[in-house]
């Protein structure tokens, strides 16, 4: 699709060209006399003068357009890595966070291992038969 669509950008390119080229051609012994309200005088000028200037004209135009538009986006640009190197120091920031708390989990739950431990150890010795009891189980308390 790419390639189609710049085959049509190239002859209609050439096509401009062609038709550029054939008014030059046909009008080149032609003059244009520009009236206009304020001049003392009309301006007498060739055709392909006036084409020219209003050609160049136009560029001109562009390439300001272009100089404004480009001097934005790298106003932006500029904003854009600013953001980057602060976003990049959050996630520095974050990391070494995260690194902290994943050495606190690893400590906690080897205290969780430990206390699990003796409680497991405690209920064993709770659930165990005493030493002063009988075959029967404990003696009765005299009261």
């Amino acid at each position: 699709m790419t390639l189609l669509k710049w085959i049509m950008k190239w002859f209609v390119g050439l096509a401009l060209f062609v038709f550029l080229l054939t008014l030059f051609t046909k009008n080149l012994d032609q003059s244009v006399q520009i009236k206009y309200y304020g001049l003392p005088q009309p301006i007498t000028a060739q055709f392909w003068e006036l084409v020219i200037f209003c050609v160049a004209l136009g560029i001109l135009v562009a390439a300001i357009g272009d100089f404004v538009a480009q001097l934005k986006w790298m106003a932006e640009r500029r904003r854009m890595l600013k953001r980057d190197r602060e976003f990049d120091s959050e996630v520095e920031t974050l990391n070494a966070k995260m690194g902290t708390l994943e050495s606190e989990n690893q400590r906690l739950k080897k205290d969780l291992a430990k206390k699990t431990e003796e409680i497991s150890a405690l209920q064993k010795d709770a659930s165990s038969p005493s030493a002063d009891a009988g075959p029967d189980g404990p003696e009765p308390s005299q009261a």
